[in-house]
């Protein structure tokens, strides 16, 4: 059994709160959480680091190794640093991290230093820091309630955390010229929620749009929340995707095309159902921590056993 220590100083789309819920339900492993920071998503969390100190400090002086999402955060009254300088310990990176800090991470690597998990929205710039392995971004089935769908109105979601990023005010205007064409559509853009309360949104509607994002840049989240309840989702999709999952049912879109994707799944409700059954499928084999809590234990096992 390891004692296993997950550190996330913003809990990057909830991938620290699911991996420890999965090493604690679906494995023997002791696994704890220790969060930095707490955020308006409110992801469950285990042990928050600035009222729980003391247990902290306790649970990473015997760990085996760490996991710690992105970089290695500086904490009051603790050297980490030193820590993990005689503890083997993994980095799960996300895309905007990796663009800002490529070059350290490059020179870590080649010194062995550390091992990186990264997720297919990093494929634009995960070949700038070496070798990493890919495990894809995880949910967990048990937080999703069931779908409830609006009889009277096809909803289309829009569930952004950056504007810029996601290309909101282009799907907005978009959306404005389509509910003008089709009384019967609506907007419904989410914003500042919690996950659970994004969830209860988003099972009410029909379409999701995730993001226009660079050439390379996986699908997020939103997507994989939004074949979770059998909801078609639209998002651009870079080639790094197929290479993995050629069977990916994401509805690829671009910025030349995207009012007319929209506008082929509202006017076509046996495409919305087919391509959302599909998603279900395909969520549950590539994105479900039961079994992707597997690939983590094995990883686990792996890093360990290289500093033996």
């Amino acid at each position: 059994m390891m004692k296993i220590v997950l550190i996330g100083h913003l809990d990057i789309a909830g991938q620290s709160s699911i991996l420890w819920k999965g090493l604690r339900d679906y494995t023997e492993h002791d696994a704890r959480f220790i969060k930095i920071e707490r955020t308006y998503l409110d992801y469950e969390e285990d042990i928050y680091y600035s009222s729980m100190m003391k247990e902290a400090h306790n649970v990473m002086d015997q760990a085996d190794i760490f996991c710690i999402s992105e970089g290695i955060p500086v904490l009051e009254g603790y050297n980490l640093t030193e820590k993990l300088s005689e503890t083997p310990f993994i980095q799960e990176l996300h895309g905007t991290y990796v663009g800002l800090n490529w070059q350290m991470l490059l020179a870590r690597w080649f010194k062995n230093e550390s091992v990186y998990v990264t997720h297919l929205s990093t494929a634009n710039v995960r070949e700038k820091i070496g070798f990493s392995i890919y495990i894809p971004r995880s949910v967990d089935f048990r937080d999703f309630p069931q779908p409830k769908r609006n009889t009277e109105k096809i909803r289309v979601a829009h569930c952004p955390t950056n504007r810029t990023i996601k290309s909101t005010a282009l799907f907005l205007e978009i959306m404005g010229e389509i509910e003008k064409e089709y009384p019967y559509v609506e907007t419904v853009l989410v914003e500042k929620k919690s996950l659970k309360n994004c969830l209860k949104i988003k099972a009410t509607c029909d379409l999701v749009f995730d993001h226009l994002g660079k050439v390379e840049q996986g699908y997020g989240l939103n997507s994989i929340e939004a074949m979770v309840f059998g909801i078609p989702s639209l998002c651009k999709v870079g080639n790094y995707t197929y290479i993995h999952h050629p069977d990916c049912p994401i509805v690829n879109i671009s910025h030349d095309n995207l009012k007319d994707e929209i506008i082929r799944l509202i006017e076509d409700d046996d495409l919305r159902k087919s391509i959302g059954k599909q998603g279900v499928k395909y969520v549950k084999k590539v994105h479900d921590i039961k079994n992707n809590v597997k690939k983590w234990e094995a990883l686990f096992n792996y890093v360990i056993n290289r500093k033996k």
